[in-house]
C-alpha cells in the first residue's frame, strides 16, 4: 500500500546476506538519522512520536534526502477493509465469485501482482505504462530509471561472469552488454525453491505460494471471475 500512497514509480524491498549489512544502503541512512534523533524526547503517543521524528528528521540529506512521512491508517477509502484478506486467501474460486467483498479483493490483488516482480530476496512494485491502467494517470518521474529498465527488459538478475569462476557480473558490464536472465535463474537460493511462474515474473517460495498463484493469477479461464 506503502507504493500506491506515496505515488511512487518503483517500490524496492530486498534483503542482504549475514553479515552484510554494511552493504544496505537504508541501514547506513539510519544510521545518520539515528544521530539526528539521539538526546531527543519523543511523544510516547505514536501518531504526536511520528509528528516528534519527522521534524527532526525531515529535509535531511546525506547523498540521499530523507523525508518522513505518516502512512494512513489502514487502507483508502474506496479499497477493501484489511479484514477481508484473510477470508480472501482462504476462500475458494467458488466462494470468490460469488461474494461481492472477495470479488473486489480479487481484483486489487490482480492489480498489485501485474506490477509485482517478485524473486527470492526482492521484491519489486512497479508502475508501467498502460493507458487503461490507473498507473498511467501521472507521468514517471524517474525517466532515468524506466529507461534503465526498458533497456534490460526489467530488473537485473545476477549472471555468472564468464571469466572468473565464482563472481558474478557487475551491473556496468550487464548494461553494456544488455544482458539480462529470468529471474533468479543463477541464484544459489532459486535451487530450494519450487520454480519460477512461466507467465510472470514471480518465483515461488514454496509448493503452497505455487498453488495459490496459479489458481488466482492464472486460472484455466483466463480469468476467475470468468470461470
Amino acid at each position: 500500500m506503502m507504493w500506491l500512497h506515496a505515488e511512487l514509480d518503483v517500490l524496492i524491498v530486498t534483503s542482504y546476506a549475514p553479515n552484510r549489512s554494511f552493504q544496505n544502503m537504508v541501514e547506513l541512512l539510519f544510521g545518520w538519522v539515528s544521530q539526528r534523533l539521539a538526546g531527543n524526547v519523543i511523544s510516547e503517543d505514536p501518531d504526536a512520536a511520528m509528528l516528534d521524528i519527522r521534524n527532526l528528521v525531515d529535509g535531511m540529506r546525506d547523498g540521499y534526502s530523507v523525508l518522513c512521512d505518516i502512512p494512513p491508517d489502514g487502507p483508502p477509502a474506496d479499497w477493501p477493509s484489511y479484514d477481508t484478506l484473510p477470508a480472501f486467501t482462504r476462500s475458494s474460486n467458488k466462494q470468490i465469485r460469488s461474494d461481492e467483498s472477495l470479488r473486489e479483493v480479487y481484483e486489487r490483488f490482480l492489480f498489485f501482482l501485474d506490477h509485482c516482480d517478485r524473486r527470492t530476496n526482492l521484491l519489486a512494485f512497479i508502475r508501467c505504462s498502460k493507458k487503461n491502467c490507473p498507473c498511467a494517470k501521472k507521468p514517471w518521474r524517474a525517466k532515468r530509471f524506466r529507461a534503465e529498465l526498458d533497456h534490460l527488459k526489467g530488473l537485473p538478475t545476477p549472471i555468472p561472469h564468464p571469466a572468473h569462476a565464482d563472481h558474478f557480473l557487475s551491473y556496468a558490464e550487464h548494461r553494456e552488454q544488455r544482458l539480462n536472465a529470468d529471474p533468479d535463474t543463477h541464484q544459489p537460493s532459486f535451487a530450494k525453491c519450487p520454480g519460477r511462474c512461466t507467465l510472470c515474473r514471480y518465483v515461488f517460495k514454496s509448493e503452497n505460494d505455487k498453488a495459490v498463484h496459479n489458481r488466482l493469477r492464472h486460472p484455466r479461464s483466463g480469468s476467475l471471475l470468468n470461470e
